[in-house]
């Protein structure tokens, strides 16, 4: 069985956290009302959870899939909208994180983990 490093803990509990104050809290009414989870991706992006896949280079935290796996696991626990929108998120980051040879590359990849 694969244990978790220290930096693994650390992103995968901050995910804890803020599923269970954030997203638990609003995760009914996103659902009923089929609305944009406006309130759990501020806390997403806030946490640093936004720029977890980012390149360190780029202001990320550079954590890689298996990282990237638990958190989502953990968010959809708590609402299956934001892990999906998170997600989303992610795989887009990491299609501008390869392209290396897109000028706004290391521009966009910084506001996305908010360090821009």
């Amino acid at each position: 069985m694969d244990t978790m490093t220290v930096a693994e803990n650390k992103w995968v509990g901050k995910a804890e956290e803020l599923a269970r104050a954030v997203l638990a809290r609003h995760a009914e009414e996103v659902d009923q009302q089929g609305r944009w989870p406006r309130e759990s991706i501020t806390a997403l992006g806030a946490s640093g959870l936004l720029g977890l896949t980012v390149p360190g280079t780029c202001g990320g935290a550079g954590e890689g899939a298996k990282t990237f796996a638990a958190v989502t696991c953990v968010l959809a626990e708590h609402c299956a909208s934001t892990a999906m929108i998170y997600l989303m998120h992610v795989c887009a980051t990491q299609a501008i994180a390869a392209a290396e040879m897109f000028p706004r590359r290391e521009e966009v990849l910084r506001a996305v983990a908010g360090t821009a």
